[in-house]
């Protein structure tokens, strides 16, 4: 029982975490600048497709019979709800891509044109 206690208090540890970066990332996005905002949604969706790929790599094991019996159907369904999973995690806080793209696109707009020759 003790195991189990401690993997719902690491469990609800976990969920306030998350909900602390959620309203971490709102806060710091409602602060930028409209050109680091785009960026920032730009970096959280590079982020949504990394992890969606992950999910669907992951699925590829699973075995297809059972409610849907698998097929194409099925394949299109799991793909459009690893999607929506994906864009979840990555809203709120994911796994830690998309700070450093966002450094690097904002880095990247940040070169002189003149630099780039």
């Amino acid at each position: 029982m003790d195991a189990l206690q401690g993997l719902i208090s690491l469990s609800q540890t976990a969920r306030t975490q998350g909900a602390m970066a959620a309203m971490q990332s709102k806060l710091d996005a409602t602060a930028r600048s409209p050109q680091q905002a785009k960026a920032w949604e730009a970096a959280q969706d590079f982020e949504a497709m990394f992890l969606a790929q992950i999910l669907n790599e992951m699925n590829e094991s699973l075995p297809t019979d059972g409610y849907f019996g698998g097929g194409y159907s099925e394949q299109i369904y799991r793909g459009l709800l690893n999607e929506q999973y994906a864009k979840a995690i990555a809203t709120r806080g994911g796994v830690g891509i998309a700070e450093p793209v966002y450094r690097v696109l904002i880095g990247a707009q940040e070169i002189p044109h003149d630099a780039a020759k």
